[in-house]
């Protein structure tokens, strides 16, 4: 089974999201995609998918609701 779309990289969970992985595993989802928010969100979401990299993918990219006048330099700093 595949989460296609969580966010357990988020402050929300900090310093519980490797457990938030970890039991999701153990319900039988095997792959989880992590849908990226902003810049910001970079580096947790990196951490976190190194943590379990045969269980997650990362999708680089902006949400909706962070999109400003400046996004394709975000997306170009980001993408680098």
């Amino acid at each position: 089974m595949t989460d296609t779309h969580t966010h357990l990289y988020l402050e929300d969970f900090a310093g519980d999201e490797e457990a938030a992985v970890r039991r999701a595993l153990a319900a039988g989802v095997t792959r989880l995609v992590f849908p990226n928010v902003c810049a910001a969100t970079v580096g947790p979401m990196r951490r976190l998918h190194e943590a379990f990299p045969e269980n997650t993918v990362m999708g680089i990219g902006l949400h909706p609701s962070e999109i400003t006048s400046d996004w394709p330099e975000v997306l170009s700093d980001m993408e680098q």
